[in-house]
Order: structure tokens, then sequence, then C-alpha cells
């Protein structure tokens, strides 16, 4: 009887080992399983920073080349500004140079009547 109660007792305390044990790796396992997603968790976000990191690379690209469009632009509107500016200050510079010369043929006219 006192053997049946030990063996009784002993299988027990077996199974109750058994029962810690298989908690304890099911307790591992869902460890690993919770780093294992987080570590993904990780590398999603990362992936997503990259991504929103291109996108930003991409829009101050576009930026980029609309500013150095303009610039080309307003050179060259500036350009043409000056060229005009140019001609017209040739022209003034031709006017000036006739009326002066006026001035000098009839000093000249008005010198060789006094005469």
């Amino acid at each position: 009887k006192k053997k049946l109660r030990q063996f009784r007792h002993s299988k027990k305390e077996k199974h109750e080992r058994e029962r810690i044990e298989k908690m304890r790796i099911e307790i591992q396992e869902n460890e690993k399983q919770r780093l294992e997603l987080v570590r993904a968790e990780k590398i999603r976000i990362e992936q997503l920073q990259l991504e929103q990191l291109r996108l930003e690379q991409t829009r101050l690209k576009k930026i980029q080349e609309e500013n150095e469009r303009e610039t080309l632009e307003n050179i060259q509107k500036l350009r043409i500004q000056q060229e005009e500016l140019l001609k017209k200050n040739q022209e003034e510079l031709i006017r000036q140079k006739q009326v002066e010369e006026e001035r000098l043929e009839r000093i000249k006219i008005a010198e060789i009547e006094k005469l």
C-alpha cells in the first residue's frame, strides 16, 4: 500500500515536472516569437523611414530642378532687358550726337553770317 502511494506520488511528481518543463519550453518559444516580431517591426519601421527619405529626396530634387529652370528663365529675361537697354542707350547716344552736330552746324552758320 505504501509503495503504491509512493508510486502514485512519484507519478504525480513526474507529471508535474513534465508539465512545468512544457510550460518553460512554451514560455521560451513565446519569447522567441516576441523577439522575432519586435525585430520584424523594427525592420518595417526602418523601411518606412527609408521610403520617406527617398520621397523627400525626390521632392527636394524636383524643387531644385524647378529653381534651376526659373533661374535660367530669369537670366534670359535679364539678358533681353540688358540688350534692350543697350539698344536704347545706343539710340540715345546717336540722337545726342546728331543734336550736337546740328548745334555745331548752326554755330558755324552763325559765325559765317557774322563775317
